[in-house]
């Protein structure tokens, strides 16, 4: 994934996510879980989260597929304000925000 909407995903050394611009300057400190990219000035966040391994991949020597469910989620406005986050369903915030990824066309 690269630069959607001047900001890129960026990850610190204890596996938190913020986003920088295309020059490296951090715009908003990594602190997330998990963060999708920016669609129309806001990004979904979560915290609380656990890898769910696909039942097909969770032998040892397996290619490690998983998924990632969080206790609580919400979305972020382009300044890193947290302007929701609670017990709610990855869906709904897609829905209440209409977020797309950056890889579909809108």
């Amino acid at each position: 994934m690269g630069v959607c909407e001047n900001k890129i995903r960026i990850i610190d050394s204890e596996d938190k996510i913020g986003f920088a611009n295309e020059y490296g300057k951090i715009l908003i400190k990594p602190q997330f879980e998990i963060a999708t990219s920016f669609h129309k000035g806001k990004a979904i966040v979560g915290e609380k989260c656990k890898k769910i391994p696909w039942d097909e991949h969770a032998k040892e020597g397996d290619c490690h597929h998983y998924s990632i469910v969080c206790e609580n989620q919400g979305f972020i406005n382009e300044n890193g304000e947290i302007l929701k986050l609670g017990k709610y369903q990855f869906e709904d915030i897609v829905n209440e925000i209409n977020w797309k990824p950056d890889d579909e066309e809108y």
